[in-house]
């Protein structure tokens, strides 16, 4: 950080923000890999590990709002020059964090199967369910960690590790799965549960990694786990957990929604899921200016720099519309042969189309809304962000 402070030029913004971009999109290119790879099994075996994957990333948001927490406390420190308190607060939420992989393992491992018992009706779609909740559950113990460390060199606005991170978790989710899916080479066809080895095992890789960096370029975030540290739990908490129910609630209600669909048939749960995977393209360029919005928010509170928050808004906002524009255009442009890429059944092509022409708008008008939230929530006013999203939920049901 230069002297006269965190500087909000075009190109120290997209420095941070493409970063992470970049690393949603490995995210996004994850979630796509496992879909993509089970629908050459057949579109129940998609639907199955489409189902779980956002049941995964639904209880995942607890991780994220704690992990949001965190990056804002170490920016807000950053800005006020309390270098020596970041390592203590990073500690804390590893620590908090290993407490909510513990919940977050034990519902899906233990419970998930019961609910998919009793919500889902076809036999097939509930024992692909069951089969690869039963493994990616594990990954939490991996995912959570990895995301409290990301949420460090996010909060200090050096984001090219989290990219690699993530980078790492594509590829190396991609190889294992065209591996471990279809058995190739010496390794035995394992079908959906290749799909979940694979992501699981690719986690593993880039927590390694991202471990390693972080203790030869700031050994004192390592050597302080050492210890439990339990004194920044309020803060974190008092941020992070309106965050943690406004995503919950946010993606609880595409999970219910997916939960009816699939009583209408597995022709409209297949067509939801393909739609959900290119809708994700939205929260790949959301999630990199979003994150610079709350890191820059913070970070200029604390400067006492409150007249640059407008120009900082609608810098990131122009450049996360145009993002979202470049990203969605295949929905308007070519939906019949995105859809083509995971299905041949002509009613679900039909009903995919027709879904994707519809939300393009709802994608673009996204972009905006989702940055004035991260103002919300970079400010430190995260109960207000929660209360917002608790209003669009219930709009939208």
């Amino acid at each position: 950080m230069q002297e006269k402070g965190l500087s909000i030029r075009y190109q120290d913004l997209l420095k941070v923000s493409l970063p992470m971009s970049l690393g949603a999109f490995v995210q996004f290119f994850v979630v796509f890999t496992d879909n993509y790879f089970a629908a050459q099994l057949d579109g129940k075996a998609m639907s199955g590990v489409s189902y779980i994957g956002l049941a995964y990333i639904t209880l995942a948001m607890i991780t994220t709002g704690i992990a949001s927490a965190i990056q804002i406390i170490v920016a807000r420190r950053m800005g006020e020059q309390q270098w020596s308190v970041i390592p203590s607060v990073v500690n804390n939420g590893i620590f908090l964090g290993l407490f909510i992989a513990a919940l977050q393992f034990s519902a899906l491992y233990f419970l998930g199967p019961r609910f998919i018992e009793t919500f889902i009706s076809d036999s097939v779609t509930k024992n692909y369910m069951i089969t690869f909740s039963n493994i990616r559950s594990w990954g939490f113990w991996i995912y959570t960690p990895t995301m409290l460390l990301q949420a460090y060199w996010t909060g200090v606005a050096k984001t090219r590790v989290v990219f690699s991170t993530m980078l790492i978790t594509s590829i190396g989710n991609m190889i294992l799965a065209y591996l471990l899916i279809f058995g190739k080479g010496p390794f035995p066809a394992l079908g959906v549960s290749g799909a979940a080895w694979a992501t699981l095992s690719a986690e593993a890789l880039a927590f390694v990694f991202l471990f390693g960096y972080t203790f030869l370029k700031n050994p004192i975030i390592v050597q302080r786990l050492i210890q439990p540290i339990f004194s920044h739990t309020r803060s974190i908490l008092q941020l992070g957990v309106p965050i943690v129910l406004q995503l919950l609630i946010a993606l609880g209600v595409w999970l219910a929604f997916y939960t009816m669909v699939e009583s209408r048939g597995p022709e409209s749960l297949q067509s939801a899921f393909i739609v959900r995977n290119m809708y994700m393209l939205a929260w790949v360029s959301v999630m990199g200016f979003s994150s610079a919005m709350r890191t820059y928010t913070s970070a200029l509170i604390a400067e006492n720099r409150y007249a640059e928050l407008k120009k900082l808004f609608f810098t990131i906002a122009s450049f996360n519309f145009i993002g979202v524009l470049l990203l969605s255009h295949g929905l308007w442009l070519y939906p019949k042969w995105i859809s083509g890429q995971f299905t041949q059944d002509p009613t679900t092509i039909r009903y995919t189309v027709d879904t994707m022409l519809l939300i393009v708008p709802a994608m673009l008008i996204y972009s905006f809304t989702s940055i004035l939230l991260a103002w919300v929530e970079g400010s430190g006013a995260t109960v207000a962000g929660f209360w917002i999203e608790v209003i669009t939920s219930c709009i939208l049901s």
